[in-house]
Parts: structure tokens; sequence; C-alpha cells
């Protein structure tokens, strides 16, 4: 897991020669919208939740997510590796994007890191236990001209071992010109 971080980071830090670089793009509007992902386990689940998007300049960006995890695993069985997420009710994280300048097109791609804290469930004579992870990945978006935003990402997400991950996003624009 080390290894991946350190990768990640080297890849968001490393420079790009002078030559490939495009002129810089205006930042994406501050925008809040939605997300889905699926999740893997002893059951199917999914992984709804609402993103707000802040830019920080041309090339960041920062998420905050929030959501419900649907179908855990309420019998609160012991579980391990990927299936120990189903017992968990809820989720919040963070990630920061380092993108790519945007083509004419609005298109763009961009590496991701961040946490992302999964939530136990409160249940009868036990006590709340929360996961925190580390999720890493890459996505590519779509900036349509009246704001709206259109993302995929992919990454390695985990705590206790990885779990390979795939997400959804659709935002609308926020603020002026909304």
């Amino acid at each position: 897991m080390r290894t991946i971080i350190a990768t990640c980071v080297w890849l968001l830090c490393a420079p790009v020669s002078a030559s490939a670089q495009a002129p810089a793009s205006p930042a994406d509007p501050m925008s809040i919208g939605g997300m889905v992902g699926p999740g893997l386990g002893n059951r199917p689940w999914l992984l709804p939740g609402a993103r707000i998007s802040v830019p920080l300049s041309s090339r960041l960006g920062l998420d905050i997510d929030a959501g419900a995890v649907i179908g855990s695993d309420t019998e609160g069985g012991v579980q391990h590796g990927v299936q120990m997420y189903t017992r968990y009710r809820w989720f919040a994280g963070a990630q920061v994007r380092v993108m790519q300048p945007r083509s004419a097109s609005g298109a763009s791609r961009y590496f991701l890191l961040g946490p992302v804290l999964f939530r136990d469930a409160p249940r009868p004579a036990e006590t709340r236990e929360d996961l925190p992870a580390v999720r890493v990945g890459y996505g590519w978006d779509w900036l349509k001209r009246r704001g709206q935003r259109i993302a995929l990402e992919v990454g390695v997400a985990g705590s206790e071992g990885p779990v390979v991950y795939a997400t959804a996003v659709i935002q609308f624009r926020v603020g002026p010109g909304s």
C-alpha cells in the first residue's frame, strides 16, 4: 500500500516538460451533485452519495463526499478482506484532484488521492467501529458549457486490504453563472 501511495504522489508531483504543457485552462466552477459506485462483498452493495467540488486552482480541485452504504450486512457476521466493508452504514471522505489541462471540448483527466471513513451502525451491546481508509485513483471528466460535470473515477481504496472501485459522478455548477 505504501508503494502505491508513493508512486501516486510521485506521479502527481512529477514535472511536465515545457513542450508538453498546454495553456492554462480556467478553474472548474464550484459544483454540487451526486455520485454512485458499486461495491463487492458477500452480497451486492452500493455506495450512493453527494459530492461538493471546490476548485483550488486551474489544476487542483477538492472533492468532499458523503453517502450511505446500501445493501450492507446487518447480521453482524464476521467478515474478512473486501467483505468486511459490508458491515458499515455510511461513509465520508475528501480527495484532491490533480488535473491535466482541459481540452477545447471540456475533457480532462486527473489523479486523485484522499482519505475516506466508513462508519459502523450502532448495534446493541456493541461499540461503534470506524474504518479509515485511503483512496488513490485516476479519473476522466467532461465539463459542459453550462457547467455540468460528468466524471468516471477508478482506483484502489482500503485500509485492511485493497478494494478496486469505480465511481460515476454528475454535478452542476453552483454560484455565479449557474
